[in-house]
């Protein structure tokens, strides 16, 4: 097998490990070296498609449209915005269905009664039985219409709608299912969200699933304040308090269902990781895990060739947003997510509107946040259309994290296994124990010419 440690994409000073996650960041600069160039050609293909102009159109269209613009759980302008958007995805060329559902309120101290309405739409696969669910949450807080909580998050999921059924329209059917969801109720306990993951049954019934019929949900994607990220600053405060030089440039946070660490993996207020410790098939839904945090890398890195530096692929032990549910009971997945709420002076307040994020970037025009929109809608939705194109997570994690005894176990010839024009793949994978996190994980030999090595890629590459 030969060694893929070959590249860090950017060489940074030692003060920059501070950057979660940037030891796993080393890649050999090949992008999907272990599909065919078909595949790369399509995954390219769509990453092109994707603009955050569209998304930028879409987030001022809806917070200027008042009074559907506020969207508070339960109040009768949230419930003219779920009449009003309730064919966003039928417009798209998708079947579509309003999913009611009856728990949860907005806890403001006055009664708005219960319950709420999620909107979705799919994109039925060849396996219309296994999902990719690609989500944010349409409420917001009391007084904010949230351009960027989560206006900027729902625009982007319609977006990938769009790019999605356009790419299977001129190149065929994805394997797996795509459902969309604009969730209600996340502000005040993801009510929309576990909902969803409760009781799928709407959307199966618009892939003419029976309603009790099992699915197979791969991914859950989260798309929740995107937008105030990478190469858009963030003027207001310095980031982070600029512990690594990165000066007022806005961070993209993929949070990934975590694969590292397992005693760090926390409960929260709508779930628990730990719960999924004690199921039998935990190996293998952290094998998965690793292989869809890699995919991510693959994506980003490689494909896409954004830095390490301003764009943080890392785990997500916490959670807090609209793709904990499904992660919860096994799924994959991520939260794709630009500045934090402690860095963003706007947040659930009466000044979160499009005019602000110009002026958060420092750029009057615009232009900087339609770029910011295009990076994370493109990272998030080319890993979620490869993820649906074979219905699985590819394997990129398991050359990078299983040491040389377990990948003798999964591929006794020595061969990583490369997918075929076909969708199948030689020599094929089976289903083994995941290798345990931590001390046995392969780490490469960082010598003098290692980091001469890595300067010169920093320099050749850096954007």
């Amino acid at each position: 097998m030969r060694s893929h440690w070959l590249v860090i994409l950017l060489f940074v000073p030692a003060a920059a490990a501070q950057v979660p996650g940037l030891e796993d960041a080393i890649t050999d600069g090949v992008a999907f070296e272990l599909d065919t160039p078909e595949t790369l050609a399509r995954l390219q293909g769509f990453a092109d498609a994707v603009t955050g102009q569209a998304v930028h159109d879409c987030v001022q269209q809806i917070t200027t449209d008042a009074p559907y613009n506020y969207r508070l759980m339960g109040s009768p302008t949230n419930s003219a915005f779920v009449d009003r958007y309730q064919n966003v995805f039928g417009e798209l060329g998708l079947a579509t269905a309003l999913m009611p559902f009856d728990e949860g309120g907005a806890g403001i101290g006055v009664n708005l009664g219960t319950g709420g309405t999620n909107i979705l739409g799919v994109l039925p696969g060849t396996q219309p039985e296994k999902w990719v669910v690609l989500g944010g949450h349409f409420d917001t807080r009391e007084g904010t219409i949230g351009a960027l909580d989560n206006t900027s998050g729902i625009c982007t999921v319609k977006e990938l709608a769009r790019a999605m059924k356009a790419d299977v329209d001129a190149n065929g059917p994805y394997e797996a299912s795509v459902v969309f969801a604009w969730y209600d109720g996340e502000e005040w306990g993801l009510y929309g969200a576990v909902a969803f993951a409760e009781d799928p049954s709407v959307a199966k019934q618009l892939l003419g699933l029976d309603p009790e019929a099992p699915v197979d949900i791969l991914v859950s994607q989260s798309f929740d304040m995107p937008g105030l990220n990478w190469p858009a600053m963030n003027v207001w405060p310095q980031y982070g308090n600029d512990p690594i030089g990165l000066e007022e440039l806005a961070v993209l946070n993929l949070r990934t269902a975590p694969i590292h660490a397992e005693n760090e993996w926390s409960c929260w207020s709508y779930g628990c990781y730990e719960n999924l410790k004690s199921k039998p098939w935990f190996n293998q839904t952290l094998r998965n895990f690793t292989n869809y945090q890699f995919l991510v890398r693959e994506t980003a890195y490689d494909l896409l060739q954004y830095p390490p530096t301003y764009v943080w692929i890392y785990d997500d032990s916490y959670g807090r947003s609209d793709h904990i549910p499904l992660i919860g009971r096994g799924a994959a997945g991520m939260r794709i997510q630009g500045s934090h709420d402690a860095e963003y002076p706007c947040y659930h307040q009466p000044c979160d509107t499009l005019p602000w994020l110009y002026l958060q970037t420092g750029d009057a025009t615009g232009d900087l946040l339609r770029e910011a929109y295009n990076v994370e809608a493109t990272v998030g939705g080319t890993v979620a259309m490869y993820a649906a194109l074979w219905a699985d997570h590819g394997y990129y994690g398991d050359q990078y994290w299983y040491n040389e005894t377990v990948r003798a176990q999964l591929w006794p010839g020595g061969e990583v296994p490369v997918r075929l024009t076909d969708g199948s793949v030689q020599p094929s994978a089976p289903q083994a124990p995941a290798a345990p996190p931590g001390d046995d994980r392969e780490t490469p030999a960082v010598g003098p010419a290692f980091l001469a090595l890595a300067l010169l890629a920093a320099l050749l590459r850096r954007r």
